[in-house]
């Protein structure tokens, strides 16, 4: 779940998870995290769906990891699509409590979101709390994103993995492990040995890789100068104004506030409607054909059928 998985998490988010998967794996009880688990608040809105991004984001959690705290992106992204396709549904809000998650499937959900920002439909973020690192790369894809006060947590824009090295605890025991692998960087991250420098650089490049993806995103979501790209897409978190300050949030409101405003807007909009389904003729025209031939005995020709559905003035 750890050795060399790339996760876009605060680092304090990071570390508790990580001592409750070692934890579990010694035996002990599988207990729910305490950060990035608050649930929308209790309310209705006309024509707004609520999509909740709370937990430690993952692309498909096993049970046990359901019960740390994890929340799939997938079910994430599937209720989104459900509220841009209900015709009932003129804006959503993405209700955002987390401090992260992995990298994959938080990735895949934010390209969508963002992408989806031009199919008539609005679509905010509310931090409520915190939109820490992976959370921030799918709340940053809104079209606007709110704090919910001043102390609420933004940004943690950045990647972490991390290598344990298991190889002193092997010889302790008498034991040492040996691994024939196929080239050069196939062992890298292995943790029965130390990284090597060739190993160092080689994951480092791709942790670095990713960070340039997030950053990018959020350039591209917010809409950021490139001037101010290097004081937030360092690993910082942002108190609520100073993320406004930043670009990171367009404003500090209340959960209240933010739905309201979604819910006025869209008693004054529709939702696209699809295109009027056009008359086809030749279909038409074949189905009275057939009926026709049907009743009479004779063939009938397919421009006496055309010119018998244009003479009714269809």
């Amino acid at each position: 779940m750890f050795e060399n998985v790339p996760y876009a998490m605060t680092q304090a988010a990071y570390a508790d998870l990580r001592a409750a998967v070692e934890r579990v794996a010694a035996g002990g009880p599988v207990a729910a995290l305490s950060f990035g688990s608050r649930l929308p608040p209790k309310a209705s809105a006309n024509h707004v769906a609520i999509v909740p991004v709370t937990g430690v984001l993952m692309k498909n959690p096993t049970d046990w990891q359901r019960k740390l705290g994890a929340t799939s992106t997938v079910d994430i992204h599937e209720q989104f699509e459900h509220a841009m396709a209900d015709p009932d549904t003129h804006a959503i809000l993405l209700h955002t409590d987390s401090p992260g998650g992995t990298v994959d499937g938080a990735h895949a959900l934010a390209e969508h979101i963002l992408n989806s920002r031009n199919r008539g439909k609005q679509i905010h973020a509310f931090a409520d709390g915190m939109a820490g690192s992976a959370a921030y790369w799918v709340a940053s894809s809104a079209h606007k994103v709110w704090a919910a006060t001043p102390s609420t947590h933004v940004g943690s824009i950045g990647v972490i993995a991390g290598h344990v090295d298991r190889s002193a605890a092997l010889g302790a025991a008498g034991l040492k492990v040996t691994e024939l692998v196929s080239g050069k960087y196939k062992g890298a991250g292995s943790p029965n040995a130390s990284l090597s420098d060739d190993h160092r650089n080689y994951m480092q490049a791709q942790v670095d890789e990713l960070h340039r993806q997030f950053a990018g995103h959020v350039v591209r979501a917010r809409g950021l100068p490139a001037s101010e790209l290097p004081h937030v897409t360092d690993g910082r978190i942002f108190l609520g104004h100073e993320a406004v300050k930043r670009g990171l949030a367009d404003g500090v409101k209340t959960f209240g506030e933010v739905l309201a405003g979604l819910t006025s807007h869209a008693a004054t909009t529709r939702a696209p409607k699809p295109p009027a389904v056009q008359h086809d003729v030749a279909a038409r025209a074949r189905v009275w054909a057939i009926a026709e031939e049907k009743r009479t005995g004779r063939r009938v020709t397919a421009l006496e059928s055309i010119n018998h559905i244009l003479g009714l003035g269809v």
